[in-house]
């Protein structure tokens, strides 16, 4: 890895290893990555394929995961309209941490 083995490994050497061994260190491959993820994440939501996750899909969802909604947050989602595009799904997810993340939030 050390290329030019002056003892140190700098950005060049390390992106150069790691492309070598299939990790791309582009920003456009971790946007994309990161793209694919929610896109798999609105699918397990959206259970009919519609495009849209309704208050029943959230609801059932949560619920098989143990997650149960109260009273109040399922009277909440229909005073907003009820279902959520992807668009709104994306938008919600960019806020949440990724997977590297949760380990090292304070």
């Amino acid at each position: 890895m050390d290329v030019d083995g002056n003892g140190q490994l700098d950005w060049v050497e390390l992106r150069g290893a790691l492309e070598r061994v299939g990790l791309p260190c582009t920003p456009e491959y971790y946007v994309h990555k990161r793209e694919h993820s929610i896109e798999q994440a609105f699918r397990s939501f959206d259970l009919d394929g519609d495009g849209t996750i309704s208050r029943t899909e959230l609801h059932r969802v949560l619920a098989s995961a143990g997650i149960p909604i109260s009273h109040a947050d399922r009277h909440t989602q229909e005073g907003e309209g009820g279902a959520i595009s992807f668009n709104e799904f994306r938008r919600l997810a960019a806020f949440l941490p990724t997977t590297s993340q949760v380990g090292h939030m304070d």
